[in-house]
């Protein structure tokens, strides 16, 4: 065995350790796979060595070491043009251009981008691996779309890019789109294209694209959980430039509809997540969905509907309402009242029992009654208080003041 051979044999032994170690020993992975480019470049292995390089910067990202990730992206890709292959050293050139939207570098993704798409030029258009390598740049442009305020732009860029990507770039190219439908704030189309991420990644095997891609699907619903006031589990390894914000936010979705206590918090907290989100698009793109969740909760504030705790008197606007001689609105306000102190939310045969305890009724003239009582009460001042959810009827408390 030549000395050349035995060195490219240990490149790719070392290249396969690596791979092993990346999802959970990610240090001994960098170390391994700079091992692996190092003997790999001295017997002129280039395709292992640009494999090795890739590996390492994607390592280095999911730690938030964006400069050595731009490094070994970079030498992947001057690696993948020794080898004659234009593909591999365009998907390393748009990698360096999504780090370069990361920072906040616009017009140098851009640069890097219109690069990554001259080194397709020379390749037959109509080959599968150029329309998915096209596919990436299109859900790059999206990403720099977005950033730019561009939603409608990003939105079409995204769904071009779906028709050629690969699993884990439709997997990604799903969640961006519902990162963007959150900052339109279509939440219903944001859960269908989370869910739609979400089954991508369970059909991924493990690997690079699992490994990156598993802690963004989480904070993008970590979200949408809270956004929406829905609450949910959150899982919150993985990227350490996005482990302040999702740590935070599974802090916060715990508390499910507790929404006051969640702003109240997020107020007190965003001057340090807006400094630790600084490294990644990503956690700056949740910030920023953040602070608008915060002005909105400002602005709830200002239409505040003024209940007293037995539900006697309900106070909007100036105008009062008084309950205390109208005995079943009285007792369901009352009812509300102690429900949302836990949280909670009445059913409609709830309402019922309360405010006509122990009268006999068909369903349908419960039900109906149920809903006139509803409906005076958003007449009396309860119109933006009282709102509905899967479990049920609620005072929302960011639009209650309870006089005690």
């Amino acid at each position: 065995m030549s000395a050349q051979h035995e060195l490219e044999t240990t490149a790719r032994s070392l290249l396969e350790l690596a791979e092993r170690a990346q999802a959970q020993r990610p240090s001994e992975a960098l170390v391994l796979a700079d091992g692996a480019e190092t003997v790999a470049r001295a017997s002129g292995a280039r395709t292992i060595e640009l494999r090795a390089a890739r590996l390492g910067a994607l390592v280095a990202y999911a730690r938030g070491d964006l400069d050595h990730a731009e490094q070994r992206f970079q030498r992947a890709s001057d690696a993948a043009r020794a080898a004659g292959d234009p593909l591999a050293a365009a998907r390393n050139e748009a990698s360096v251009a999504f780090l370069a939207y990361d920072r906040g570098e616009p017009a140098r993704a851009h640069d890097r981008l219109s690069r990554a798409s001259r080194s397709l030029d020379a390749l037959p258009a109509d080959d599968r691996g150029v329309q998915r390598m096209r596919a990436v740049l299109d859900g790059y442009s999206g990403n720099l779309a977005r950033q730019g305020g561009a939603l409608d732009v990003a939105r079409a860029r995204y769904r071009a890019a779906l028709t050629n990507a690969e699993a884990g770039d439709a997997a990604m190219l799903a969640m961006d789109l519902g990162a963007t439908e959150l900052a339109a704030g279509h939440h219903d189309d944001a859960a269908l294209w989370l869910a739609r991420a979400s089954r991508g990644l369970d059909a991924l095997e493990s690997g690079p694209a699992h490994t990156l891609l598993a802690p963004l699907v989480a904070h993008y619903h970590a979200l949408l959980a809270l956004i929406t006031a829905r609450g949910g589990d959150v899982e919150i390894e993985g990227a350490a430039s996005l482990a302040p914000i999702r740590t935070w936010l599974f802090d916060a979705t715990r508390g499910g509809t507790e929404r006051a206590r969640i702003d109240a918090s997020l107020r007190r907290r965003l001057v340090t997540l807006r400094r630790d989100a600084r490294g990644i698009e990503h956690a700056r793109f949740g910030v920023s969905l953040l602070e608008r969740l915060v002005a909105r909760s400002d602005d709830a504030r200002e239409d505040v509907t003024v209940i007293a705790r037995d539900g006697s008197l309900v106070v909007h606007d100036s105008v009062s309402a008084d309950l205390s001689t109208r005995e079943p609105l009285r007792r369901i306000v009352e009812a509300l009242v102690h429900a949302m102190s836990r949280g909670d939310a009445l059913s409609l045969a709830e309402i019922v029992a309360i405010g006509w305890p122990g009268e006999r009724m068909r369903a349908s003239a419960a039900k109906n009654r149920a809903h006139v009582a509803l409906s005076t009460l958003r007449s009396l001042g309860l119109a933006r208080a009282l709102v509905r959810s899967a479990r049920g009827y609620a005072l929302d408390p960011r639009r209650v003041r309870i006089d005690r």
